[in-house]
């Protein structure tokens, strides 16, 4: 969801100008605020599975070649990648090393390392992620095409001026929709109390509960699921 599909709701619901498009400069400013003030209530509570998430992920080798790409925005492996040959096998623990090693001929790998593939001249993602290209290094160098399940932590999502200001209409905020809809527009109301053309049916009290609901199902969201493992392997930057 956008921060404009975010606050045409808001508007429907907390306001008297539903088209947010026709709102007068100061007004829009106030408008920014009350939507800043539900986002940070709701990043300030929310489940670690968004702020930092983790999740396993299958990859494949490439016959010939020991580097592996990690998955877009890869902090941290939470345990040793996992190698096998095909879905009849068993998954086997690949060994973690630090120094680089001398190409060890070519087989099916026995021990990894991280590496950071730094490009000259990074450019920026949205959400602020580091301006590099992680992959594993395999040794030996991987003779076939092997399935290596990989499980990680990711770069925590941030909300930068992109997704407030610089493009409304195709920056995805990053927080689940549902979450959007059902925790972060009801935190949302009662930042709407100081908004000049706010809705005659918003009252303190009404905006009270909505942000009272939004809290539980945020407090909800939060004990579902619990952190993932302790972050192993091997160092980056080499």
């Amino acid at each position: 969801m956008t921060v404009l599909q975010l606050a045409l709701r808001c508007a429907a619901l907390y306001t008297k100008s539903p088209d947010v498009t026709k709102i007068g400069a100061v007004n829009m400013t106030l408008f920014a605020d009350a939507l800043s003030g539900g986002l940070a209530d709701y990043w300030a509570s929310a489940p670690e599975y968004i702020t930092n998430p983790n999740e396993a992920q299958n990859l494949a080798t490439v016959a010939n070649t020991a580097d592996v790409a990690l998955p877009a925005h890869f902090e941290q492996l939470s345990r040793p990648p996992r190698i096998r040959r095909s879905a009849a096998e068993s998954w086997r623990e690949l060994i973690p090393i630090v120094e680089p090693l001398l190409p060890v001929s070519y087989g099916m790998p026995q021990w990894f390392r991280v590496r950071d593939n730094l490009v000259d001249s990074p450019v920026w993602g949205d959400t602020g992620n580091l301006p590099d290209n992680p992959s594993i290094v395999l040794y030996p160098t991987p003779d076939a095409v092997y399935q290596l399940n990989v499980q990680a932590s990711y770069e925590a999502p941030r909300i930068a001026l992109e997704h407030l200001a610089g493009a409304p209409l195709t920056v995805n905020l990053p927080i689940p929709d549902n979450h959007l809809t059902t925790m972060v527009v009801p935190l949302c109301a009662p930042y709407f109390l100081r908004y000049p053309d706010k809705s005659d049916s918003l009252t303190a009290r009404d905006a009270a509960e909505d942000a009272a609901r939004g809290q539980r199902l945020l407090e909800n969201a939060r004990s579902r699921r619990i952190s993932g493992p302790a972050h192993v392997g091997t160092p980056r930057r080499w």
